[in-house]
Parts: structure tokens; C-alpha cells; sequence
């Protein structure tokens, strides 16, 4: 049998709370990222382990945390997702604790939770694009037919500038410092910043069905 390593009780006294801040702090996450885990901590996490020992959350604890949270969702039929997604943060903030030292051992071990849920998304058809395009106003169709043809994420569609528009190659750049326009919230001013993951920076062409739409948006708009 493996001896279990001799931990210090002193480590593991300090409030999870306090535990998790530092983390969020000293993490390296992206500008969404960190906006997502500090909005999950804060509504889903801390309201039940903020002044709970490191050293004494169990999984029982974790257990009825994420059952309650699942009966929840399951009550309003939405939110399962963000509970999971709730749950593997919290496993990674104390798989940090593990290896930090407080504890020895994660107490997240609850069989199939956190794990990533497909869900069906729903589909638009041709004609409801075409009633959506002649609805919004004129200088905002562009954005409508790229959303549907190319599959850029909404932040990427806000952030392209005239620079990373290439009609003679009929390719978009999104920027790997600049790709992404971000809305914090919480009082924050919006700003341009990285894509969600480094493989967002990329180039994505621009189909030859929209081409002659994004050249009038340039001629007009840009």
C-alpha cells in the first residue's frame, strides 16, 4: 500500500473562499474566461463553500452541493450546463489545493459530473434568414449572413476592422491581440481583445454566396 504523505493540518484551515480568490488572482485565464469562473464562483460556489476549510470540504459536501444545483435546473428546465461547468471549476481550484499541499486528496469525484453536455441548438431556415436579413436595419445584414455562413462566434463578428477584411483574397483575419470584441459588464467599458482560444486567430474565407453582400457592406459602412 502507498503511505499517504504527511500534510500539514495548518494548511488546510484556510477558508475556501480566501482559497479562491487567490487562485482567481494569481490564474493565468483570458479576459472572457476570467468573467465566466468569477461569475460562477460567485453565484454558484461560494454562496455554499465561502467560509468552509479547505481541508474540510468532502465529497458528501460536494455531493449535495451538485445535487442540489442539478435539481435546480432541472426544475426551471435550464441551467444543467452552467453547473456543470460550476462543478469542473471548483474541481480545478481544489486540484490546485492538491497540489499546493492543504489536502491529499480532491474531493470532486462525483461519477459523470462536469461533463461537457451536448445540447441541441436550433436551426434557422433559408427563408426565416432571409426574413431576418430584410428585418434588421440595412447596415447590419452583412453581420446576419456571416453569422450563418462562416460560423464566427458573435464577438469575433463585432470586432473586424477594414484592416482584416481582404476582398481581393475574400478572407476575414480575425487578430490574435484584437480578435474579439469583449462586453464585460459589471460596469466595465467594452474593449477589443484576444479571441476565446489561441486557435481562434485565424482566417476564414468568405463564401462566394455573400461575397457581393460584404462588398457592399465595405463600399457603404466601412
Amino acid at each position: 500500500m502507498r503511505p499517504i504523505p504527511w500534510i500539514d493540518p495548518n494548511l488546510g484551515q484556510q477558508a475556501f473562499g480566501e482559497f479562491a480568490a487567490h487562485w482567481m488572482e494569481t490564474g493565468t485565464l483570458r479576459p472572457g474566461v476570467r468573467q465566466l469562473y468569477d461569475r460562477q464562483v460567485r453565484l454558484r460556489i461560494i454562496p455554499t463553500f465561502r467560509d468552509v476549510s479547505v481541508a474540510d470540504i468532502t465529497t458528501r459536501l460536494v455531493r449535495e452541493w451538485y445535487s442540489g444545483l442539478m435539481k435546480e435546473a432541472a426544475e426551471r428546465k435550464r441551467g444543467a450546463v452552467s453547473v456543470d461547468t460550476s462543478y469542473r471549476l471548483l474541481r480545478g481550484i481544489l486540484t490546485t489545493a492538491v497540489d499546493d499541499g492543504p489536502i491529499h486528496r480532491n474531493p470532486c469525484r462525483i461519477k459523470g459530473a462536469g461533463a461537457v453536455r451536448e445540447t441541441k441548438r436550433p436551426e434557422i431556415t433559408v427563408d426565416q434568414l432571409w426574413s431576418l436579413s430584410d428585418t434588421v436595419p440595412e447596415r447590419y445584414r452583412a453581420l446576419v449572413w456571416l453569422a450563418s455562413a462562416t460560423a464566427m462566434r458573435s464577438g469575433e463578428l463585432a470586432a473586424p476592422r477594414r484592416k482584416d477584411v481582404d476582398l481581393r483574397r475574400r478572407e476575414i483575419r480575425i487578430d490574435p491581440k484584437e480578435g474579439q470584441y469583449i462586453e464585460p459588464g459589471g460596469g466595465e467599458e467594452p474593449y477589443f481583445g484576444p479571441p476565446k482560444t489561441d486557435a481562434g486567430a485565424r482566417t476564414i474565407p468568405i463564401p462566394e454566396t455573400i461575397l457581393g453582400i460584404v462588398v457592399l457592406h465595405m463600399h457603404d459602412h466601412a
